[in-house]
């Protein structure tokens, strides 16, 4: 009879431990960056709407940004309220959108300013948008701000990947800008305010 001795499958069952634990770690980090990926892409899509439909419907949304419970939520101006009341969308797009484990939204950077834990853009009919919010402090990096960068969505993951979702001058016009990790970056820093 031929087949394989306990000490030639204990041998086998070895080495693919081995590989398998080599291999975890990798798939790991592949995760948390695909989840860094997916969220700037779904933040920026909300902006993208939030704007396309200020325009559309000639009448102001809001996208509100909480640090702290990784979450934002759209909403639109109430028409028959006053100037500066706004109710969530009855549609999906009201709901709140809570980031994936490991993935955060640090801020908002508008100007040297960055905004934190609460902040909003206010879109305009006009195309323009408004950011304003608690004043965490000042920012002194150089990857949020581009040239013509009304201001700048910062997300990172536990592994200090960050995405800037940009939104430019000019109607729809929101990038996102991947930099790989706050290490490699060394003028990247926040000064918070007292």
């Amino acid at each position: 009879m031929k087949g394989f001795t306990l000490v030639e499958l204990l041998l086998v069952t070895i080495i693919i431990a081995v590989l398998l634990s080599a291999a975890v770690p990798h798939f790991a980090d592949s995760f948390s960056h695909l989840a860094l990926e997916t969220a700037a892409g779904d933040m920026a899509e909300t902006v993208r709407f939030a704007q396309a439909k200020a325009i559309a419907q000639e009448r102001p949304y809001r996208l509100r940004i909480n640090t702290e419970s990784s979450e934002y939520q759209l909403f639109v101006r109430n028409a028959s309220a006053l100037q500066d009341e706004y109710e969530r969308l009855g549609t999906s797009h009201g709901k709140p959108v809570y980031l994936p484990r490991g993935v955060r939204c640090q801020g908002v950077v508008a100007g040297d300013l960055i905004y934190s834990p609460i902040c909003t853009l206010d879109f305009s009919p006009d195309g323009s948008v408004e950011i304003a919010g608690v004043t965490a402090g000042r920012y002194s990096g150089s990857g949020a701000l581009g040239e013509g960068t009304t201001g700048t969505i910062i997300v990172r993951n536990e592994r200090d990947e960050i995405h800037y979702i940009r939104l430019a001058r000019g109607l729809l016009n929101v990038e996102v800008v991947a930099e790989e990790s706050l290490h490699e970056s060394s003028e990247e820093s926040i000064v918070h305010a007292d």
